[in-house]
C-alpha cells in the first residue's frame, strides 16, 4: 500500500456469508476516498494504537477489531498485526458459530469484522466495504431491506452484534 501513489481501500471477504462474490480468492482495491469526497470518515480511522486492538468504536453497532498500522509498516509488521486481529475474531467466532470474516485496509489500519451473514437471502447483500458503511443500493426495495427496522439493527444482522454498552 505504501508503494501506490494514491491512497487506496482494500478489502478481502473471507467465505460467502462475508458477502464474497466470486468462487475464487480475490482482493479488491479501490480509490480511498478521504472525508471531503465521501462525506465521513470509515470508522476504523478511529482506532488509535499500533498495538492494543480497537474494538469499542463509537456507534459501530457490530464486532470489529482494528490496528493502526505504523507509517511506512513493512510487511512482517502488517502480517504480525493480521494474525493478532485474526486470534480475535477466531474468539468471536468460538462464541457465535460464524468462520466469515471480511478484511479492510489502508496504508494507516488494517481491520477485520466477523461476519454471520451476506444479507443476499434477505435481497440486500453486503461485502466488506458495506459493513464499513460504504453501501449502494439499487433499487427502493434494498433501501428498505437496510433502514428496517433501523440500519443499525442491519448491520448487526450481517456481522456479530456488540453489546448495546458502549454505543453511543
Amino acid at each position: 500500500m505504501n508503494h501506490l501513489q494514491e491512497p487506496y481501500l482494500m478489502i478481502y471477504n473471507c467465505g460467502v456469508d462475508a458477502g464474497s462474490s466470486q468462487g475464487h480468492k480475490h482482493m479488491q482495491l479501490w480509490p480511498y476516498q478521504d472525508r471531503e469526497k465521501i462525506g465521513f470518515d470509515l470508522f476504523p480511522s478511529y482506532a488509535k494504537s499500533t498495538t492494543d486492538v480497537t474494538s469499542d468504536i463509537p456507534n459501530v453497532p457490530h464486532q470489529h477489531f482494528v490496528l493502526r498500522l505504523a507509517e511506512n509498516a513493512q510487511v512482517e509488521e502488517v502480517v504480525k498485526a493480521y494474525a493478532k486481529l485474526l486470534h480475535e475474531v477466531h474468539k468471536c467466532h468460538e462464541q457465535y458459530g460464524s468462520t466469515a470474516y471480511n478484511v479492510a485496509m489502508t496504508k494507516e489500519w488494517l481491520c477485520l469484522i466477523p461476519r454471520r451473514d451476506c444479507g443476499i437471502s434477505r435481497g440486500a447483500g453486503s461485502n466488506a466495504a458495506g459493513v464499513l458503511g460504504l453501501i449502494w443500493i439499487l433499487y427502493n426495495e434494498e433501501k428498505k431491506i437496510w433502514l428496517e427496522p433501523s440500519l443499525s439493527g442491519y448491520m448487526q444482522f450481517l456481522g456479530v452484534p456488540r453489546s448495546t454498552a458502549g454505543l453511543s
